[in-house]
This record gives structure tokens, sequence and C-alpha cells, in this order.
């Protein structure tokens, strides 16, 4: 048996969340035995033994959602330097003006919000690309990169690599509805663009997030805001009341909600007339996120 890394100390048996023995190669749960896999010395994978079940097919946002996620679940990791995957959030010529904008936008506003917590640690669950990981990676001392999909913990560490933000990183695959972390573990927990499949799974997810979020500390995360014009049926959408009235049902009494971005991000735009349009617009309509800030 090797020595336990200290700065795995935060990690946990996504069964149980029971202590785990760190070996070179792997990491073993002490109580159930079940062996976890390093691909590279900051590349782990931590998959519960089963699929977590949201009861509530006649949700079709949950019923969709149930097909995606086994089908991400069942995925095997690999690690392929060599090769460029595009993962959700990937940034191409082909990506509209609007939605890069917002996203930089959003970065800002969560580089504002972390600003006290330079020094610990923190996590962004379902991270896909890596744009929100890496960028703000500097702001902390450890930031942890958390997905189920196989391509998107390969885009992000490519990325990292790219641009020489690696060293307090660390990449791990697994399922933010049963996640390999103990509790009480992260002083700031980001989860952008996650909430928005219906209540049992948001129910579950922030009942996650809520776990391994320390005392005194900060959640960040966001939600699309239902508006009149709005025809995306493909996601869950939520009223402001709405919002409150899910914290309630798990007892979140701590959290400032910020509103952000206006104009539709699909539109392309030069970045100064999307930014006047988006101004004039706060005006006029609602914003089409809900930034939630929570603290436990």
């Amino acid at each position: 048996m090797d020595k336990f890394n200290p700065s795995h100390l935060f990690l946990a048996c996504p069964n149980d969340q029971k202590e785990l023995i760190e070996y070179q190669d792997i990491f073993e749960c002490r109580f159930c035995h079940k062996v976890y896999k390093k691909y590279a010395s900051n590349v782990f994978e931590f998959m519960p033994s089963n699929c977590f079940k949201i009861d509530d097919e006649k949700n079709e946002f949950i019923k969709n959602y149930n097909k995606y996620y086994h089908q991400l679940f069942n995925q095997k990791l690999f690690l392929i330097p060599e090769i460029e995957f595009k993962a959700w959030g990937e940034m191409g010529k082909s990506t509209a003006s609007g939605y890069k904008i917002f996203m930089e936008d959003e970065i800002n506003l969560f580089k504002t919000l972390i600003k006290r917590h330079s020094n610990d640690m923190a996590i962004e669950i379902s991270g896909g690309s890596g744009n929100y990981s890496i960028a703000l990676a500097p702001e902390v001392k450890k930031m942890i990169h958390f997905d189920l999909d196989v391509k998107s913990i390969n885009s992000a560490y490519q990325k990292s690599v790219k641009y020489n933000i690696i060293k307090n990183m660390l990449f791990i695959r697994g399922d933010y509805l049963q996640m390999p972390f103990h509790s009480n573990s992260f002083d700031l927990v980001l989860a952008p663009d996650c909430l928005e499949r219906g209540e049992g799974h948001e129910k579950r997810l922030l009942s996650e997030i809520f776990r391994i979020l320390k005392p005194g500390r900060r959640a960040i995360i966001d939600f699309h805001q239902k508006r009149s014009f709005s025809k995306n049926t493909s996601i869950k959408e939520y009223r402001l009341d709405e919002i409150k009235k899910l914290f309630k049902s798990l007892n979140i009494d701590q959290f400032e909600i910020i509103p952000l971005g206006y104009v539709p991000a699909k539109l392309t735009f030069s970045e100064l007339s999307y930014r006047l349009l988006d101004f004039l617009c706060k005006f006029i309509i609602k914003s089409k996120r809900l930034i939630a800030v929570i603290e436990k």
C-alpha cells in the first residue's frame, strides 16, 4: 500500500462515501473493496456500481435524461492525447458570438463571486469541455473538473495542458448524482447549465451539491429562466418563484439570485452591438439565466 496523498483526502467511494485506500495505480474502498482506476497522475475514474434511478418517467425531461444518462454511464474512460475531442460547450468558428460573449460574462461574474475563495478547493460539476473550470482554476488553490462524459474529460484535460493550467487541476469521471467525495469537502461548488431536467433530478443534484459543500461556503449554479417567447423544449426552464420553491423544499434558505443575459445567445453580433442590445433589453424582458449563489 502506498502512502495516501494528503491532497486526495476528500475522495470517497461513490457507493457509500466511505474511506479509500490509495495504491500507485488504483484506489480501493476500505469497506466494499471496489477498485477505482487512475488513468494519469491527475485523471481518475470513480464510477458507482449502479445508475441512480430518477422515478419520474411521466416527466419528458426526466425520461430523455435517463436515456442519455445511461448511455454516458456505460462508457469506458480512456485518454488519447493525440485526438482532439469535441465535447459539450466546445467553441468553434461556427459558434454564435452571442453564446461566446454570454459565457465570458458568466465566467467574469463567477470570478467576482469567488474572489474571497482564492486559496480554497473548488469543483465544477458537469464541466463539459472545460470552459469554466479552466478559466477559473487560477482563482483557487485546486480545481476539480468533474464529468460523466468521456469526451468531456479528454477535451478538458487537453485544454488544461495546452494552456498550461494543469498543475492545480484534477479531472474526475463520475456521476454527479452519486459523487465520490466526503461531505463538507469543498469551499466552492460550480454548476453552470446543470439544473434543467425537472424536479426529481434537480432535488437530487442540489442535495449532493449541498452535501459536499463546506459550512459557511458557497455554491454557484444557474437556471434557464422561463420567458414568454422561449421555445426551448429540450430543457426545463424556471420561473423565479419555482426556484425559491425548489430551494425551500430542500431547506436551502441562504441564497441570492442574480439575473444575467437578455439577448438570445444563438444570435450573432459584434461584441459592441451585443452588449448595447443586452443593456437595453434588461429594461424590457426577463433575463435568460438566473444565477443562484447558495451559502451553507
